[in-house]
């Protein structure tokens, strides 16, 4: 997904907008590849909550991956959203739609088939042979939930983008700063929405096989509306309202109110508690997505190659990481020691990071027929 700018998945279609949103490029990958430091955080936390546990837990693994959780796929969900907007001005939904599915397609499906599956029934034999561990009967997509929603989180919106092109209502005439302020408020209602139909008998978290539950496929898909918001106003527009002193009259109230748990506490009830997590969620993306505007604008050989790998190192790092964890157990177990946590961890993540980057490079990449399978390309 996340390769060289002008053949991501979620690419912005044309040499102008290569170097216009390469910034946003070089965000994609650090979050992708940031998901390889949170499972290796959760793999050393103390709450003992993923599929494998390191011996000795580290006290602040789960406060960092909890951290990197906030923000991380929020706004990966927005920049997607933003660049389906973009693609949509220039594809056909016909074309988008083709391209989306065998660029995530074919990757989703093969790593099911050929990792996650054989993973998990590894897992389940042992379970039995270790004593921190923790597998969910029939979780097999694992890791890959988030190409499940961004499939249809891409297939929604070409179905929205369809009927609204051919409705063509009247656009609303707010000033920018308002409009987005607006807009950042009130897309967590659909989140909020969707909480409301359970009270309707709909069973959102009832979980389906592979796909999961209504409720973790579209938890996100406020964000992913959030993306396409920021591109209906224009990139250049968007910018010129955050960077400005107006940014401030969209930012702050946003702090205000992710700010509630902690200065009005008796506040914070069943209803509006998911809201005020959405709404700390976007602001904090909404920072970091103006920080990338300064260190991330600049090209180099590193952000290329990482750009081009971090679709890979993000697919194939799980169940490394397993692997390696349990490893370092049966070390453990089998001299009645416990090798350091804090090297344990360093350990774990070096090579994770480091074998994925050679199976990119040296496997992935070098064949045209793994990197459709792999990589959608």
């Amino acid at each position: 997904m996340l390769n060289s700018p002008s053949l991501s998945i979620l690419s912005a279609g044309s040499s102008t907008n290569i170097l216009r949103y390469l910034y946003l490029d070089n965000l994609r990958a650090t979050l992708m590849v940031l998901g390889l430091i949170l499972h290796t955080c959760a793999a050393f936390s103390s709450q003992q909550y993923w599929l494998v546990s390191y011996d000795k837990p580290l006290p602040w693994a789960y406060d960092l991956s909890s951290a990197i959780h906030v923000f991380r796929m929020p706004l990966f969900f927005m920049v997607s959203g933003f660049f389906a907007f973009v693609l949509l001005q220039k594809q056909s939904v016909r074309h988008f739609c083709l391209i989306k599915l065998t660029r995530i397609g074919w990757p989703l499906a093969s790593v099911l088939l050929l990792i996650n599956i054989p993973q998990f029934y590894i897992l389940v034999y042992l379970s039995g042979l270790a004593e921190h561990s923790n597998v969910s009967p029939g979780n097999f997509a694992g890791h890959l939930w988030f190409l499940i929603n961004l499939l249809v989180y891409f297939l929604t919106y070409a179905c929205i983008h369809f009927l609204v092109a051919r409705i063509k209502p009247p656009r609303a005439k707010f000033p920018s700063t308002i409009f987005m302020l607006l807009m950042l408020l009130i897309m967590p209602i659909v989140y909020l929405g969707m909480l409301a139909l359970n009270q309707f008998g709909l069973p959102i978290y009832k979980a389906l096989p592979i796909v999961g539950s209504i409720h973790s496929v579209f938890s996100y898909f406020d964000y992913f509306l959030i993306g396409v918001i920021f591109a209906l106003l224009s990139h250049q527009k968007m910018m010129l309202v955050l960077k400005s002193s107006m940014g401030a009259l969209v930012i702050l109230p946003l702090l205000l109110i992710a700010a509630i748990p902690w200065w009005l506490p008796s506040a914070i009830n069943n209803i509006t508690l998911p809201y005020i997590e959405h709404i700390q969620a976007i602001a904090v993306s909404v920072l970091i997505w103006l920080l990338a505007t300064r260190i991330f604008a600049t090209e180099s050989w590193w952000f290329r190659g990482l750009a081009n790998a971090s679709y890979s190192v993000y697919l194939f790092h799980h169940g490394i990481i397993v692997a390696l964890v349990f490893g370092l157990n049966a070390v453990n177990h089998a001299n009645n020691i416990v090798i350091n946590p804090y090297l344990a961890f360093v350990m774990v993540l070096g090579l994770s990071f480091a074998l994925t980057l050679v199976i990119h490079f040296f496997v992935v990449a070098r064949s045209s027929k793994l990197r459709m399978i792999f990589n959608g390309k």
